[in-house]
């Protein structure tokens, strides 16, 4: 199979577009007959157009370049590999050339393929007797079918060149962000640690306190395993030092996390899990009841368990292939709470408080947002 490249190199405005090349990709020669006898005719179409493409000035023959030498050594048909042409020479014509010997007649086909478009363009047959005149013939044909390329391609005039420099330009930077995503999601493991501040609506999941805002320093960890290119599994911990606000260092949180979803394939990766949570909350001394609203209750150290259904909306953005920084949205989601005091134990009144022994319709308003970084390997 013989297949010619054309693409255009960037260039700058200039008064001289006479300058301006047509590249060409010259490949083997492919034969179609059966009969062994004329298989030695590849290498010599080969040579001859390499001589004729070479000699036209309107054309650059690029088969020195080590990217084209890569693409000349496949063996494959050009049906099989034309995708990756049109992402290696984005804007390219290419000439697949083939022959085949049919009693004593040697047909040589070329046909100009436009990769855009994945259509031809123009072809070209040429047939001649095959004796011992034929390496002549060949000689003559490979002229007119460079003279013809040459002449069927001419360089592009100055405005439409800019033109299509600038989508060359762009599907450029396409590509290469998608090779960058391809690159990142071939590895199937992350590492996220979270120093960050959470700020939400709700204390906690788990909260004794009134509706309202926190900020709380989270400490967080978290691992997620990547089996396909879609589906995820995450795993993680967080140590939640209690409310800034109403700073209580003895007062603290660990929450435990297993959750799936789906991802999107990007450089700015969105992200949609939901799952279960296991949350220990730790009181001593019932500090987030004390409170103007509320007065001084010191009550026997109180401990909570909860289960909670949590939804979580993310984007994960990746500086480069290996470290990303990790933001999200949790919905807390419904919740089933088991605690060591009962409500009567804090001398305020059920009414008083903004919560529910068992399920807490409170708890669905919980919101909170936690950023962080990681790596991926």
């Amino acid at each position: 199979m013989l297949l010619l490249v054309f693409t255009l190199p960037p260039v700058c405005p200039s008064d001289n577009e006479e300058s301006v090349k047509l590249e060409i990709l010259l490949t083997p020669v492919v034969s179609l007959t059966e009969n062994e006898e004329f298989s030695y005719l590849k290498g010599i179409i080969y040579n001859v157009l390499l001589i004729n493409m070479k000699s036209q000035e309107t054309l650059s023959v690029l088969n020195d370049r080590e990217d084209a030498e890569t693409v000349i050594m496949r063996q494959t048909e050009f049906e099989d590999y034309v995708d990756t042409l049109k992402k290696n020479f984005p804007g390219a014509s290419a000439v697949m050339a083939s022959y085949y010997v049919d009693e004593n007649n040697l047909h040589l086909i070329v046909n100009v393929w436009d990769l855009d478009s994945l259509r031809v363009r123009k072809s070209f047959i040429e047939t001649m007797p095959a004796d011992l005149d034929m390496l002549g013939n060949i000689e003559k044909t490979a002229s007119r079918t460079a003279i013809a390329v040459a002449e069927e391609l001419p360089p592009t005039l100055r405005e439409a060149l800019f033109e299509k420099q600038i989508v060359m330009s762009l599907r450029k930077k396409i590509n290469d962000e998608e090779k960058r995503v391809e690159e990142i999601f071939s590895h199937r493991n992350e590492i996220c640690m979270i120093p960050f501040t959470g700020i939400g609506l709700g204390r906690t999941v788990v909260s004794w306190s009134t509706l309202g805002p926190f900020v709380s320093p989270v400490l967080g960890c978290e691992y997620s395993f990547f089996p396909d290119d879609r589906f995820h599994l995450r795993v993680g911990v967080e140590y939640l030092c209690f409310d800034v606000l109403t700073a209580n260092p003895l007062r603290y949180e660990i929450t435990f996390e297993a959750l799936a979803g789906v991802h999107s394939l990007s450089l700015f990766s969105l992200s949609l899990d939901a799952g279960i949570a296991l949350i220990y909350d730790n009181n001593p001394s019932c500090a987030a009841l004390t409170s103007s609203y509320l007065g001084v209750h010191v009550t026997p150290d109180a401990e909570r368990l909860s289960i909670s259904l949590p939804l979580r909306l993310g984007l994960t953005v990746y500086i480069s292939r290996c470290f990303f920084i990790q933001m999200a949205l949790k919905y807390h989601g419904l919740t089933w709470t088991i605690e060591t005091e009962d409500p009567e134990a804090y001398d305020v009144g059920r009414d008083r408080l903004k919560y529910i022994y068992g399920l807490s319709p409170w708890n669905l308003l919980c919101l909170s947002f936690v950023a962080g970084s990681g790596v991926r390997f």
